[in-house]
């Protein structure tokens, strides 16, 4: 299937680390993976989520996508492909 990454992601969280708006779910994600959050990219089109990802000191980036809800004004990267995701050292 076009635009299908399921074969790219190595785990699903929305109901096994908690909260998706609480930030120790996210520091739970990463201590999962063993690496530090904030070498951990959170994409999210949900400000709140990306609030707690970063409390947890992960990066972050709001993914605007047709038809969801506006976010408001924020101070969140933002990006409307994965293409546009920049890998920083």
């Amino acid at each position: 299937m076009a635009g299908d990454l399921l074969s790219k992601l190595s785990g699903h969280y929305d109901t096994t680390t908690g909260g998706k708006k609480e930030s120790t779910s996210y520091q739970a994600i990463a201590s999962e993976y063993g690496f530090p959050a904030g070498e951990l990219l959170f994409v999210s089109d949900v400000v709140e989520e990306l609030v707690a990802a970063r409390a947890a000191g992960m990066q972050t980036c709001l993914s605007l996508r047709a038809g969801n809800k506006d976010q408001g004004e924020n101070d969140f990267e933002k990006i409307t492909t994965f293409a546009e995701i920049e890998i920083k050292a």
